[in-house]
C-alpha cells in the first residue's frame, strides 16, 4: 500500500510540472509576440518622428527664405515705381498668406509631435508593464526551479525508500521461508517424538504382560 502511494504521488507531481511547463511556454509566447508588436510601433514612431522633423526644417528654411526675400522685394517695389503699390500689396498678402500656412503647419506639426510624445509615452508604459511581467514570470520560474529540484530531491528520497522497503520484503520473505522449514521440521520431530511415545507405550504393555 506504501508502495502505491508513492507511485501515485510520483505521477501527480509528473503532471503537474507537466501542466505549469505548457503554462509557461503559453505565457512566454504571448509575451514575445507583445514584444515584436512594441518593436514595429517604436519603429513606425521613428519614422513617423524623422518625416516630421524633415518637414519642419525645410519649413523653417523656407521661412527664412521668405523671411529675407521679403525687405529686398519691398525696396525694389518703392524704388521702381509707386504705381506698383496694389501688385506689392497684392504679393504682400500672399506673402502674409504663406507666413499664416506656414504657422499652420508649424502649429499642426507641433501637434503631431505632441501626439507622437503621447503615444511614446503610452509605449514606454507598456514596455515597463511587459518589463514587469516578464520579470514576474522570471520569479515564478525560479521557484518552479527550486520545487523541481525540492520534487527531484523527494523523488530520490522516495526511490531509495522504495528500494530498502524492496530490501526489507526480501529479507521477511527470506524470514518467512526459513520459519517455514523450522515449523516443518518441529512438525517433523513432533511427529517422531509422537511414535516413539506410542512405541514406549506398547513396550510398556508389554513389559506388563
Amino acid at each position: 500500500q506504501e508502495k502505491l502511494e508513492l507511485e501515485k504521488k510520483k505521477k501527480d507531481f509528473e503532471q503537474h510540472c507537466t501542466e505549469y511547463n505548457l503554462k509557461y511556454d503559453n505565457q512566454l509566447a504571448q509575451l514575445k509576440k507583445l514584444e515584436a508588436h512594441m518593436k514595429q510601433w517604436q519603429q513606425q514612431l521613428q519614422e513617423t518622428q524623422d518625416k516630421h522633423a524633415a518637414k519642419e526644417n525645410g519649413l523653417k528654411e523656407k521661412e527664412e527664405e521668405l523671411e529675407k526675400t521679403k525687405p529686398s522685394t519691398e525696396l525694389e517695389w518703392k524704388r521702381i515705381t509707386s504705381n506698383q503699390n496694389d501688385t506689392y500689396r497684392q504679393q504682400l498678402t500672399t506673402l502674409e498668406q504663406d507666413k499664416a500656412q506656414l504657422q499652420m503647419e508649424k502649429d499642426r506639426i507641433a501637434k503631431d509631435r505632441s501626439e507622437n510624445e503621447t503615444t511614446r509615452k503610452d509605449l514606454d508604459k507598456q514596455k515597463q508593464a511587459l518589463k514587469q511581467k516578464i520579470q514576474s514570470i522570471n520569479a515564478k520560474l525560479e521557484l518552479f526551479k527550486q520545487s523541481k529540484t525540492a520534487a527531484d530531491k523527494e523523488s530520490r528520497e522516495l526511490k531509495e525508500q522504495q528500494t530498502q522497503l524492496s530490501e526489507s520484503l526480501k529479507r521477511l520473505s527470506q524470514r518467512e521461508t526459513e520459519l517455514n522449514e523450522a515449523v516443518a521440521r518441529l512438525s517433523t520431530q513432533q511427529n517422531q517424538l509422537q511414535i516413539d511415545s506410542d512405541n514406549m507405550k506398547l513396550l510398556k504393555l508389554q513389559c506388563l504382560f
